[in-house]
C-alpha cells in the first residue's frame, strides 16, 4: 500500500541527501576518509540532481516522471545495501557499514511507499496560494482579440 504523498517524498528526498552528506561525521566515521566517506558524499550530490529533474512538487526541471524516480530510488537503496561488500570499501567499521545498510533500507521503503502518480504534475497545471489548480499554459486570445 502506497502512503506517502510526492510531496512528503520530496520533502525526504532533500533531508536524506544532506543526512548521507552528514553521515560520516555524525556516525564519527569520517575519520576513515577515503571511498566510505566520498562515496555517501556523491549519493548525496546524485540524490539531490534526480531530484531537481523529477516532475514533482520539488522538482525544478521536471524531465524524469515519478515512477522512474521510484526506480531510480529502490536502485539507489539496493546500491547502498550491496556497496560495502560489492565495493570492498576499505576499513569500513560496524557504523558506517550499519550507515550504509540504513540509508539502503530506507531509500527502499521510500521506493515502495510512494504514491507513483503526482497530484498535479506540471505539465497538467500549477497551484497557487490563492487557486486550487489552473491550467499551465494560459489559454491564447483569439486571432484579431485584444
Amino acid at each position: 500500500m502506497r502512503f506517502i504523498s510526492t510531496y512528503v517524498h520530496g520533502i525526504i528526498d532533500y533531508a536524506a541527501a544532506a543526512a548521507l552528506a552528514l553521515a560520516p561525521n555524525v556516525f564519527r566515521f569520517a575519520r576513515l576518509g577515503g571511498a566510505p566517506v566520498r562515496t555517501l558524499r556523491g549519493l548525496s550530490v546524485f540524490a539531490v540532481l534526480y531530484s531537481v529533474f523529477t516532475d514533482y512538487e520539488w522538482g525544478a526541471v521536471k524531465v524524469l516522471s515519478m515512477r522512474t524516480h521510484l526506480k531510480i530510488d529502490a536502485a539507489f537503496g539496493l546500491f547502498l545495501l550491496a556497496a560495502p561488500r560489492a565495493l570492498k570499501l576499505a576499513g569500513l567499521d560496524a557504523r558506517a557499514r550499519r550507515t550504509y545498510e540504513g540509508f539502503g533500507l530506507f531509500s527502499l521503503a521510500a521506493s515502495l511507499l510512494t504514491k507513483t502518480e503526482v497530484p498535479c504534475p506540471s505539465v497538467v497545471c500549477m497551484r497557487s496560494e490563492d487557486e486550487e489548480a489552473v491550467p499551465a499554459r494560459p489559454a491564447q486570445p483569439a486571432a484579431g482579440t485584444g
